[in-house]
């Protein structure tokens, strides 16, 4: 009689203490400090009224998002830098750049491509399970109408403590 109920003993144990552990078991993502720098712009169309470009931009983390002001150049390297934390299964980036236009060239904002797509926005995502830093340069594509340059960027994801 003892055996058998120091065998049904061990079974409720074990039975509880896998359970009691599932329960408390922490699952997702780990939360990351996000970081996103653009290193340099270069033209590669010109400004129809002067040019020059006026760049400025934005960048968005997630649903975040921080704008730059105007850079006048055809090849800057303004350091706009934004950072957040991040506890998402992906880290969505997006990036816009935009030709500021004054009043002597009509005003507004132009689009610049600097996505190799086509479509304005640059968008990237990343596995917050990779931490480390990667600078990435790329092209947008030449698209009718519209003005086109090369961005230089740089993501960091730090790990937390």
């Amino acid at each position: 009689m003892k055996k058998i109920m120091l065998k049904v003993f061990l079974i409720c144990s074990l039975f509880v203490t896998n359970t009691s552990f599932t329960a408390y078991k922490k699952e997702g993502p780990i939360k990351v400090k996000v970081i996103v720098r653009i290193d340099r712009l270069k033209a590669i169309s010109k400004d129809a009224c002067n040019a020059k470009m006026d760049f400025k931009g934005a960048i968005t983390i997630h649903t975040v998002k921080k704008s730059f002001p105007v850079m006048e150049g055809n090849d800057i390297r303004p350091g706009w830098e934004f950072s957040t934390p991040s506890a998402q299964k992906f880290i969505n980036i997006k990036i816009d750049i935009w030709d500021d236009d004054d009043a002597l060239c009509g005003g507004g904002d132009d689009a610049v491509i600097v996505n190799p797509t086509g479509s304005q926005t640059l968008s990237i995502s990343l596995d917050p399970n990779l931490p480390g830093t990667k600078t990435t340069t790329v092209t947008g594509k030449k698209v009718s109408g519209k003005e086109q340059a090369e961005i230089t960027y740089t993501t960091t994801i730090i790990s937390a403590l």
